[in-house]
């Protein structure tokens, strides 16, 4: 019979850690049911480990910045309080 021959590393690539920052997905959960029954190491070399940190970094700030546009635009269109603004020449006709 062959041996079977069980892997003592495996390695993350930036990709697939910046496609789940909370390690949370299925396939994280298998990974981690694997490295148990193998006692396998993960490895997540310090270049990758810099490039998921920046990339969540610009995530963030992207994130930050599209908040800041959308409240700006809802407080324009919902003026103060949420209420509707209705400029005086408008209440006038009303």
């Amino acid at each position: 019979m062959a041996e079977v021959i069980k892997p003592k590393f495996i390695v993350l690539d930036s990709n697939v850690l910046i496609g789940d920052y909370w390690l949370r997905s299925p396939s994280f959960v298998l990974l981690r049911e694997f490295l148990n029954k193998t006692k396998a190491d993960l490895i997540v070399p310090q270049i990758v480990f810099d490039e998921v940190v920046n990339h969540h970094k610009e995530d963030l700030e992207e994130l930050k910045s599209g908040t800041r546009k959308l409240l700006g635009n809802a407080g324009r269109l919902l003026g103060e309080c949420g209420q509707p603004s209705i400029p005086s020449d408008y209440r006038r006709t009303i």
